[in-house]
């Protein structure tokens, strides 16, 4: 991949949503200049900046994409997958960054399951290679949210396990809040509730010992080590 320009010493970017299309302004001191603009395929979601604010990773309905704050150009990191009976795969704030290379935290749909979510990967954007890090309970739908701690060791999901109530107006699905809190070990339930709405936050603490959500009117902190 062609790297970017570097950005001035001093200069702060900022992307702002509008619709269908990513605007990026960068800061320097009190003056604030646009500097490019992208445009998605539908209402994106943002990932974050690379450490050196150069390139800005977000998720729209072509797969995750990648684009260069100082030349305007666009990579696709990662196409949708091919099964997509449910919803596409999922990816979790933050991106995490090795030097140029973004890490991200993505659910993958299984064949073996009738296109269900059920995996969870580590897919390196520059080069595509995947690392499995664990297997989700089976369940009615896709994973609501994914959360990752800061330092990439422990992955959660906010899974809807069955549809338990349903009417013309809404769904009532029994979620699992799932953990794993070490790569490689087991991937457990913490946390089980019925709901009809979705999670309006998910994210771990520094010390990735606790998780906090916000359900409804609620706002859970549950602890998530194996202490």
């Amino acid at each position: 991949m062609n790297r970017p320009h570097a950005m001035p010493v001093g200069l702060r970017p900022i992307a702002t949503l509008l619709s269908d299309t990513i605007r990026v302004v960068t800061l320097s001191g009190s003056q604030a200049q646009e500097t490019t603009v992208f445009l998605t395929a539908g209402i994106p979601g943002i990932k974050g900046f690379s450490p050196n604010g150069e390139e800005l990773v977000w998720g729209d309905g072509a797969g995750i994409q990648m684009g260069s704050v100082s030349e305007g150009a666009v990579r696709l990191i990662l196409p949708p997958p091919a099964v997509s009976n449910h919803l596409t795969h999922v990816m979790a704030p933050p991106v995490i960054w090795e030097g140029g290379d973004p890490h991200m935290l993505v659910a993958y749909p299984s064949e073996a399951t009738g296109g269900l979510i059920s995996s969870v990967y580590d897919v390196n954007g520059t080069t595509g290679a995947r690392v499995f890090l664990g297997d989700l309970p089976l369940a009615a739908a896709a994973p609501q949210e994914l959360a990752r701690s800061g330092d990439g060791q422990s992955f959660a999901a906010w899974v809807p396990i069955e549809a338990v109530r349903s009417s013309v107006e809404r769904t009532i699905y029994r979620f699992q809040l799932v953990v794993q809190t070490t790569p490689g070990g087991p991937v457990r339930k913490v946390l089980e509730r019925e709901s009809s709405s979705s999670l309006r936050w998910l994210e771990f603490s520094s010390d990735r010992r606790r998780l906090g959500l916000a359900l409804e009117h609620f706002t859970y902190v549950v602890r998530v080590d194996d202490a």
